[in-house]
């Protein structure tokens, strides 16, 4: 079985990543690598396991959980945003 967090970023659906073993829970602010580069996401649904067989592709793993840096920079961010 794989470990399967499911994470949500800003304006987006959600995408399913693997645990990385981390202990998370809804509304954790993560970093994971995306094919658009390091991104925060939040969790929407904490870790559960999937059967391989039904995964559609190799999961990216959440690189780390936020740290209060990461989340002070995407509220800067979003301040500048129209």
């Amino acid at each position: 079985m794989e470990q399967v967090v499911v994470i949500k970023f800003k304006g987006s659906k959600p995408y399913y990543f693997g645990s990385g073993g981390l202990e998370l829970k809804k509304g954790d602010g993560v970093i994971v690598e995306t094919s658009r580069g390091m991104e925060y996401g939040v969790v929407v649904d904490p870790a559960h396991d999937v059967k391989p067989e039904d995964l559609a592709q190799p999961l990216k793993r959440i690189v780390r959980i936020a740290t209060e840096k990461d989340v002070e920079t995407v509220r800067e961010h979003a301040a500048r945003r129209p």
